[in-house]
């Protein structure tokens, strides 16, 4: 029976899958660098989901969906979302990160009318453009995260990781692939924090971040997934986000397969990348 390289870290397990006979790069290397070299403590779930694993990247790192699709989810109950944005995506080592440049909360749409996302019970969204978070800027921000000066809050890398940044905890995605329409969903909430300060953590993940944020929350983007099937498709600007990843997946691919020694792939990529 054949076996495969793998390494504990992080509290997970991680397996090289190769694609002739070629040696596993170190795992450290293919890990967020801020969880290799800090102290954290973590809670996630891994969840067996429908859909193809590179449809839940797209959806994790697209810019749009959030205001749309998790605008009925509990977690973001007081919490404004900006109404649109003037985005770019930027490349910075092995990421590509969404970088906001401008930001805002409400605007006149012609032929619709205004539309505003600021509510009397929701936190007053902040002035001016941010880059950590999603919901506003923030004065306290945790010194570990401070000092990684991300270019964007959300960023995403190969073999299908996806990191976003708030201010005081850091939210990862892995997204593994079964077969053509089945992955498994891994999400982890990191805090850099060590002693009495991780108690408090798991009190309020366990009691309530795991059922609101990796719960109701993530099950949005699992039901969206699940339902996504393309092509075709009709892009709009935001989907630059989309078509940064799609690029990022298939040179990183590429190269792979050149290291491999492989010429041309030998499966459907969109099965088996990854």
């Amino acid at each position: 029976m054949r076996t495969y390289a793998v390494e504990e870290r992080l509290g997970m397990v991680w397996v090289y899958m190769p694609i002739t006979e070629e040696e596993p790069h170190p795992i450290d290397e293919q890990l967020p660098e801020e969880l290799v070299s800090n102290a954290f403590v973590m809670g996630g779930r891994f969840d067996p989901r429908g859909g193809n694993w590179r449809f839940a990247c797209e959806n994790g790192f697209d810019e749009g969906h959030a205001k749309y699709l998790h605008r009925t989810a509990l977690w973001r109950l007081f919490k404004p979302m900006p109404t649109w944005n003037i985005t770019r995506i930027v490349p910075k080592g092995r990421w590509i990160y969404r970088v906001q440049d401008e930001v805002y909360w409400e605007a006149d749409f012609p032929g619709v009318g205004r539309w505003t996302n600021k509510r009397w019970w929701m936190k007053q969204p902040p002035e001016g453009t941010f880059n950590l978070g999603n919901t506003g800027a923030t004065d306290k921000v945790d010194p570990v995260i401070e000092s990684q000066d991300f270019p964007g809050f959300a960023s995403l890398s190969m073999p299908g990781m996806l990191r976003i940044a708030y201010p005081n905890f850091m939210h990862y995605e892995f997204y593994v692939p079964i077969d053509a329409d089945h992955h498994m969903y891994v999400g982890v909430m990191v805090n850099f924090k060590q002693g009495w300060d991780t108690l408090r953590f798991y009190g309020k993940y366990l009691g309530a971040i795991r059922w609101l944020f990796h719960g109701q929350f993530s099950g949005q983007d699992a039901w969206m997934v699940d339902v996504t099937d393309a092509p075709p498709e009709k892009l709009y600007r935001p989907d630059v986000s989309l078509t940064a990843w799609r690029n990022l997946s298939e040179e990183e691919y590429a190269k792979k397969l050149a290291a491999a020694g492989v010429t041309e792939p030998t499966t459907d990529t969109t099965e088996t990348e990854g």
